[in-house]
């Protein structure tokens, strides 16, 4: 995993913000554990695999695609689970 370095602008200046970044071939490789989600089809969304992920999987749940409406609360419980287990 890499991690990329990245300026925001928010408040009036830039702030340094750190992101977690996976490469397909690793995301491939990743358990379905690993993800917040994963569809029938096997289609894997939200990986949850450290702190950094986590984070961006509660950020991102509601404009996620492929996740369907009635199934984002247990979406959300799981990375809630996974947060609380990372503490």
């Amino acid at each position: 995993m890499k991690t990329a370095k990245t300026n925001l602008y928010y408040g009036g200046e830039y702030q340094k913000l750190t992101e977690a970044v996976l490469r397909q071939k690793q995301r491939d490789k990743m358990d379905k554990k690993e993800f917040a989600f994963t569809s029938r089809t096997g289609e894997k969304k939200l990986p949850i695999n450290d702190a950094n992920h986590v984070k961006a999987a509660m950020g991102r749940l509601n404009s996620t695609h492929g996740i369907p409406a009635d199934q984002k609360p247990s979406v959300a419980a799981k990375i809630s689970r996974k947060a609380k287990s990372l503490v």
